[in-house]
């Protein structure tokens, strides 16, 4: 087997495990700074990051998103998780006699923090489509280690490098165990008692949209139209109105709507929401270039025939649940399980759909409204956010509704 590498290479493998270590630490602050995120994305709906440009920029999306969580931990925790292990494993090869075994396991754990950014990158891409440059930022990060885990490695041997690390474990038994207790106890502890706190996403806790859902039926609410054509439901005489300018393929159009659905729910005297059209669809938005979300103007013209046969609402609910699915929408499916005239639906969206979306299309132009969600609530504009403040009395209810409905489970 070949000596150690000479003073001088010695002092180049150093510097490259400084390198390696510095880089860790960068990669640790922004997997801290996500995780940051992700908290104050899913706990307060009212939160909008530095990074939540627009919806092809959007942190917040991504954070809301349950990709965002492996495991009921987000992944930027197990970022901060392995962002320490490889700082450490760097460490080992700075201060420690011997340059092989840490450069193999550096090798293994930088090759595997890159794949896992590549899938993580195209999930983002194209199942979310939109992007986190905070996020993007740990993947340039995860590129540079393994870049320079690949040189030190050059300087080593690839062979050399993976057989001394497997070696240093079988030399030292009982010390491998002793970490890998540790690791294994520090990944359970996270799974079991990470706090639960996401408000908007499918599996999350009391003012999730699951939970939202289940306290959210047409049925038990009060329904009608406005003097000028749109559609309510709520309190027949409210204290508060909730104007909701929404686009079906919209993920967080879904997850706020249910939330606002349950804070009707649990407000039914005080609270109105008003349904208002706004697809980000060139099909029938002339405000959007190019195409984006291309399903959602057939999906509003449908949604608004429906209302024609008293089924708004209900069809509402269907386009949230089942309108972002793969596939083409099955508009007679939809049309068997709500009790939908099919003839009448189509006759109606090829013939008078649009006069039901162009009054709400025009008012959110001259409103400028450029994303959705977006609330009017007492005259102002709420784009991606609510007034917490405002909403705030009738949110304590919706919470009481909401742990009375688990506990009677």
């Amino acid at each position: 087997m070949a000596s150690e590498p000479s003073s001088k290479a010695a002092e180049q493998s150093r510097a490259l495990f400084v390198a390696l270590f510095v880089l860790c630490l960068v990669g640790l602050a922004a997997s801290i700074e996500l995780t940051v995120v992700h908290f104050r994305a899913c706990h307060d709906l009212a939160s909008k990051s530095f990074c939540a440009f627009n919806e092809e920029f959007d942190c917040d999306a991504v954070a809301r998103s349950d990709y965002a969580v492996l495991f009921r931990v987000p992944v930027s925790v197990w970022g901060i998780v392995g962002y320490l292990i490889m700082a450490l494993v760097a460490l080992w090869g700075w201060r420690g006699r011997q340059v092989a075994p840490p450069t193999g396991f550096l090798l293994a754990l930088t090759s595997f923090s890159l794949l896992t950014s590549a899938v993580l990158g195209t999930i983002s891409a194209l199942k979310l489509s939109t992007i986190c440059v905070v996020c993007v930022a740990t993947y340039v990060v995860n590129a540079a280690l393994l870049v320079l885990s690949v040189l030190q490695t050059r300087r080593v041997g690839v062979g050399r490098s993976m057989v001394a690390a497997i070696q240093s474990v079988r030399d030292d038994v009982r010390r491998s165990a002793v970490v890998g207790l540790v690791g294994a106890t520090v990944v359970g502890l996270l799974i079991w008692r990470y706090p639960q706190y996401r408000v908007a996403t499918q599996d999350s806790g009391p003012l999730g949209v699951a939970a939202a859902v289940q306290v959210a039926k047409v049925d038990d609410l009060a329904t009608g139209v406005t003097d000028d054509g749109h559609h309510w439901i709520g309190a027949e005489h409210p204290e508060l109105v909730i104007e909701e300018f929404s686009d079906y393929e919209c993920p967080f159009c879904e997850q706020a709507h249910w939330v606002m659905r349950a804070l009707v729910a649990a407000n039914p005297d005080e609270v109105r929401l008003v349904h208002r059209h706004f697809p980000l669809d060139n099909a029938c938005n002339p405000i959007i270039q190019g195409l984006f979300h291309t399903r959602s103007c057939g999906y509003a013209a449908i949604a608004a025939c429906a209302g024609e046969q008293k089924k708004f609402w209900q069809a509402n609910d269907y386009l949230f649940t089942h309108g972002k699915a793969e596939g083409p929408f099955e508009v007679s499916k939809m049309c068997s399980e709500l009790g939908i005239d099919l003839e009448k639906l189509n006759e109606c969206v090829t013939q008078r759909a649009g006069e039901y979306l162009e009054p709400d299309l025009r008012e959110g132009i001259s409103l400028k409204i450029t994303g959705t969600p977006t609330f009017k609530i007492n005259g102002k504009l709420y784009t991606g956010e609510l007034p917490m403040d405002l909403l705030k009395p009738y949110l304590v209810k919706l919470e009481a509704k909401l742990d009375a409905e688990q506990a009677a489970k």
